[in-house]
């Protein structure tokens, strides 16, 4: 899937420059070797009119639909991001570019990339973006053995190291979401950065209880990444990354000198999900 757009209640969120945040999944799409894989992007303010055009076409010219989305943008404009199997159009790429781009709606059309057992990664979707910031994917097995060696280099401190490593991140995050004097209010800023890196794949987002007059909150998060896998050499609470995240994400938000973070239920100690309290 891409071209998602990940939404904050029913407002966009917002990225630099009040911008929206456009949040895109890796493209993994299943499809049989040998097939021809051609990913179309089409712009166009009538969302309708597009849809039908573009039926008609891939119709007639017996190309299947395999994966796609449709985005609106600020301002109206649609962008439909399309994968097409066009193997048995008996067109090429070239001769399938022009065919789609003389409608005067598609954008660009790019060829497929990689095609490894059945699944094809779209190459030409790289660098994947979270607005303008280029953001990278990592396996959740590959973030445990660094935690993993951390811990058995550095013993006990490596709890610090892993939070520290996450406040920095979550400092980061929100100062690029507008953070700061004269800018976005704290708690959109907040609201933003857990949205944000639930799209990323962190964890889900279960609930937000924030007492901004007590400077307290609350935050839950089902199938956080770092909690979610078992290990036998840690009793308890097990999230020292993203505890490090929220309370730098809340204190940069905030403008606040200090926050502190503690992770009350955690799903690594049988927990539905994961619960933070935030306070100053």
């Amino acid at each position: 899937m891409i071209g998602q757009v990940k939404k904050e209640g029913n407002k966009l969120a917002p990225g630099r420059r009040g911008e929206p945040v456009f949040p895109f999944n890796l493209p993994l799409i299943w499809v049989g070797r040998g097939r021809k894989i051609a990913e179309v992007t089409a712009l166009s303010r009538d969302l309708s009119s597009t849809i039908v055009l573009l039926s008609s076409v891939l119709s007639r010219r017996s190309i299947d639909v395999v994966c796609g989305s449709i985005t609106k943008k600020p301002g109206g404009e649609v962008v439909f991001t399309m994968f097409l199997d066009y193997t048995d159009s008996g067109l090429n790429l070239e001769s399938l570019r022009e065919s789609l781009s003389s409608f005067g709606v598609v954008e660009r059309v790019m060829t497929n990339g990689t095609v490894t057992e059945g699944v094809t990664v779209n190459s030409h979707a790289f660098p994947l973006l979270f607005g303008e910031r280029r953001v990278i994917v990592l396996p959740t097995e590959f973030f445990e053995r660094i935690a993993n060696f951390f811990r058995s280099s550095l013993g006990g401190v490596a709890n610090t190291v892993l939070f520290e490593l996450g406040r920095m991140c979550g400092a980061t995050s929100a100062k690029y979401m507008g953070a700061g004097p004269n800018r976005r209010d704290g708690e959109e800023v907040v609201r933003v950065g857990l949205a944000t890196a639930q799209a990323a794949g962190w964890g889900i987002v279960e609930d937000f209880y924030s007492d901004p007059s007590k400077l307290a909150w609350r935050v839950s998060i089902r199938d956080l990444f770092e909690c979610t896998s078992s290990r036998s050499d840690e009793v308890g609470n097990r999230s020292h990354f993203f505890r490090g995240y929220l309370a730098g994400l809340f204190q940069e938000s905030y403008g606040l000198e200090k926050v502190s973070c503690v992770e009350t239920l955690c799903a690594a100690n049988h927990a539905a999900s994961c619960e933070f309290a935030i306070w100053v």
